[in-house]
């Protein structure tokens, strides 16, 4: 028998490195040195999992939709991903929150209802067969 993954926690994908070599530039805060990465955590707003390709690195990291959700400027940000997002805007923009992750560090976005969870590989236990 084939045991299933949860769908609140299979991974959609991780972190851009193993999607594009050419990465989408991030929103690196000067003091931590962290990189914003764009979230949708509630019900019926799915924002990187709704996106398929380049997309997904673009709404994870784009740097001028971070900068204008940090700003609060929702109406640029939807502008924004709007022209970069061959799929468009999913949701409202104004849902959005940005998680702060270390440079380099893999994760991956799992979402459930349209619920976006962010989850740091370090956090859980890997397992080898």
């Amino acid at each position: 028998a084939t045991m299933q993954a949860s769908p609140a926690f299979r991974p959609r994908y991780r972190s851009s490195s193993a999607i594009d070599s050419n990465p989408v530039e991030r929103y690196i805060d000067e003091k931590t040195q962290k990189v914003a990465v764009l979230v949708s955590p509630g019900y019926g707003g799915w924002w990187s999992s709704y996106q398929r390709g380049k997309d997904i690195e673009i709404a994870l990291f784009d740097r001028e939709i971070v900068k204008a959700i940090l700003d609060e400027n929702y109406e640029e940000a939807e502008r924004l991903a709007d022209a970069k997002l061959s799929s468009g805007t999913p949701g409202p923009v104004r849902d959005l929150v940005v998680k702060w992750v270390d440079q380099g560090q893999e994760f991956w976005i799992s979402e459930y209802d349209c619920w976006e969870m962010l989850h740091l590989k370090k956090n859980f236990p890997c397992y080898r067969a």
